[in-house]
This record gives C-alpha cells, structure tokens and sequence, in this order.
C-alpha cells in the first residue's frame, strides 16, 4: 500500500489504491461492499447495503446548501477479471498489483435489482466513462445469451494436432467493437471450415474467451487427423494466417496462428453431424458490428460478440453480448441467434437484458455539465452516446424524470489486462466534478 502517495490528488488515490486492494471481480464484490459500509459508518454516514452488496450512501448537503435539489453521484463496485496468461493473481481473492508508468462488469445485474426508492435526486452523474472532454449523453441496450448445442462423440484415432490463435488486441465489446479487431472464436470458427475444404480431420476440443463483454483474444483446438495429412494441414494454416494479416492488417497486426502435431493416439471426437452443426454455429451466429446509427453519424447502433466459447463432452456453449441502441433491433438479433441455435437442436438462454438511455433532447443536467467545462476548459465537451452499457438506462427507467450525464478521466484498454488510467486526467476531471456539484 502507499505505492500512489505521491500522486495527485492524494484524496482521491489513495481510495483508489485500498479499492484496488480488494477483490472484487463481478459476483465477488461482497468485501468492497462491506468495505464501503465501514467507509460510512467511520464518518456517520447513512448507508443502505442490499442483499447483492448494492449500496446506497446519503451525505448531507453542504453549509448553506441545505435547500438545494439532491444530486446522485453513481458508480460501480465490480471489475472485470481479466489477465494475461503468465498471471498468478486469482482475481477473485487477490487484490491488483498497480503500476505507476507516469508516460501514461456483467450486464448491470446490480442496478436491475435495486431499489431506488428512497433516492430523492433527479440528476445522476455517472463516472463511468473513459475519455476526458467527452460528455456521455446517451448508450446502447443490451442482453446476454448462452447457446447450448448437443454434439456426439465416438473413439476415433490419429495425430493429435493444436491449433491456437493468439496475439490479437481483444478489448471492449462495445467501445471497441467497431474497430475492427479480431474475434478469436470468429476466427477459429473460420478455420477450421477453411481446414475441412482442405484435408479430412476430427474435432476433439476447443475453447476460446473469457468474458461476454471482451472481444476474445485467443483461442484453441485439438484434431485429429491422419500423418499423412499433416503436411497438408500445416499449409493450411500458413495460407488462411496470410489471408487473415491481409484482412486485418494494421487494425490487428499481431494475430498468429499456430498449428503443432503431438503423438499419435485414441481420443473422444465428435462425430461428422456435430462438426457439421458446430461449424454451422460459428459461421452463421453474427459477430461485430450489425448496424450503424442512422441518426448520429460513426455511431454504432447494433452488434454482437462471442465472448466465451467451450466444447465440453456432450455440447458447444457460447456466451455472448449483443448490444443495441434499438430495442427491436435488440430483440431481432436476439430471435436470430435463437432461431439458428433451434435449427441445430439446441436452445438459448437470455439474461442481463438492460435497455437503452436515448438521448434527450432537453437536459438541465448537461446544459450545467457544458457550461463549467468551457469555463475550465476553454472550449467546448464533445456530447457521444456510447455503443457500451451504463447504469444510467436502467436507472432512468426506474427513477422517473432522470436527467443523467456520464464522464471521466482518460482510461486506454479497459476490460483487459493492459487497461490504463491516465493520471494528470485524474486531476483535471476531479476538479471538474466539484465544480459542476458546486454549479448544481
């Protein structure tokens, strides 16, 4: 601890440096929830902690602001648990090693299930954005799906081949998706039906990403296939790798594809019909951007991402993110992946839906929010809405007449393990803030 001291502001690193200390990946963010219930009671605080470790803190106004409208300040407790591969942290107990370079979440469970009813405020400021001068004036709906396809094995015997794709920028799903990035399930899925024109082989395991909401960044197979075949097979990669750099080029210029043989040997491999249907599965479930906005120019308005994928012995699962500013595009997408899944004898489970936060077209709030950033400034915020989930869609559903605005410092590669928080960006958003609850 203590490493941050010398930062500025002190007050505000400080905190951030016991936060970091604690667990708190999504669905074990009780010990920073318990943490910020001692936080109130230290300074007499009113704080009510639901049974999902949601918190609601009161703080009285200050000296001479008695009479003033409330103002919610509005944040989350959990992180998503991402790493490199040579960690040894387990991110649900162990707290984050922070590193001073002075050069430089799942599906808002939490919000849907809270009850707001004794908040009094009607103007929200969300701190969850990543981008200093960017006020966050709007963002996409979202939903989850888990897609269960039966397969079949028999014992089939051969060279046992891996194939791993590895080296890709990964990054958020929504911020990012339309960068085009690689997609390391997508990318298998690929291969593997540019393999099957190529050479005969078997399919015995395969997975592929960590998180719904993380554009997966590596992923791996193993095969079975005959000697006599692997020269052929090993071609193959050399050439689908080539097409891919082409393809991707400077927006994902690391991917790598490696295809290794082992020892020759009897394994469990799924059958013909189910490598059929797996390979269906991962060539016709859409990935990436679907659509853009018709009404905010380079605004993405709807997209999924395959986030997860695990071959187990009896199904293919894959967890995705699908995300939209629209809310029947939402559910077309979502009755397509449905569809497609049924097609293949297996079914989908929905969860995390959360609804959109359009723009509005009068907001007090923001007004406020642009005034004081010119006056700090000297110019004027850029106002975005965001292909990403905030709180603030849920909440404006639940608490009515809602004005909600969303900023905060610089952050680069959020929702990975080289994720970045700029420091002197801090500050400045820091005194930002108080200058706008000052101006409220």
């Amino acid at each position: 601890m203590n490493s941050l001291k010398s930062l500025k502001p002190y007050s505000v690193f400080h905190y951030f440096e016991e936060i970091c200390s604690i667990p708190h990946t999504s669905h074990h963010e009780k010990q920073l929830s318990d943490y910020c219930v001692r936080f109130t009671q230290e300074r007499s605080l009113s704080c009510i902690q639901d049974n999902m470790g949601n918190l609601i803190i009161f703080a009285p106004a200050s000296p001479g602001y008695e009479q003033k409208e409330a103002v919610i300040l509005q944040g989350h407790l959990d992180m998503v648990g991402v790493k490199t591969e040579n960690c040894d942290l387990n991110l649900e107990k162990d707290g984050l090693r922070l590193l001073i370079d002075v050069c430089e979440e799942v599906g808002l469970l939490g919000a849907s299930a809270m009850d707001f009813s004794q908040c009094k405020g009607r103007r929200l400021i969300n701190i969850d954005s990543e981008e200093e001068g960017i006020l966050t004036v709007g963002c996409a709906g979202g939903r989850r799906a888990a897609c269960r396809i039966p397969v079949k094995r028999n014992t089939q015997t051969g060279l046992l081949c891996h194939i791993r794709f590895s080296g890709l920028l990964g990054g958020h799903s929504g911020l990012e998706i339309h960068k085009k990035r690689g997609n390391a399930i997508e990318l298998l899925g690929r291969f593997l039906l540019f393999l099957k024109k190529e050479t005969d082989y078997s399919l015995v395991s395969m997975s592929g990403g960590i998180k719904e909401n993380a554009i997966p960044k590596s992923s791996q197979a193993s095969i079975l296939i005959s000697e006599e075949h692997l020269s052929r097979a090993k071609q193959a990669a050399e050439t689908f790798l080539s097409y891919i750099k082409t393809e991707y080029g400077a927006a994902d210029p690391e991917i790598h594809l490696e295809l290794t043989e082992s020892a020759k040997t009897t394994e469990s491999a799924i059958t013909e019909a189910s490598l059929l249907s797996v390979l269906t599965a991962l060539t016709f479930i859409p990935c990436g951007v679907q659509a853009m906005s018709a009404d905010i120019p380079d605004t993405v308005e709807t997209s999924l991402n395959p986030g997860i994928m695990e071959l187990t012995e009896k199904e293919l699962t894959l967890r995705i993110s699908i995300r939209s500013s629209v809310s029947s595009s939402k559910e077309t997408l979502a009755e397509k992946i449905s569809l497609l899944v049924k097609t293949l004898g297996g079914h989908t489970e929905f969860q995390g839906d959360y609804p959109a936060w359009p723009y509005a077209k009068e907001s007090p709030l923001r007004d406020c929010c642009v005034n004081v950033f010119e006056e700090l400034y000297g110019k004027a915020p850029l106002l975005q809405t965001i292909h990403a989930g905030l709180e603030c869609g849920i909440l404006s559903s639940k608490i009515p007449g809602l004005d909600c605005i969303s900023f905060g410092p610089n952050q680069l590669d959020v929702h990975t393990p080289d994720e970045k928080l700029h420091i002197p960006s801090v500050e400045r958003v820091w005194k930002y803030l108080k200058a706008v609850l000052k101006a409220l």
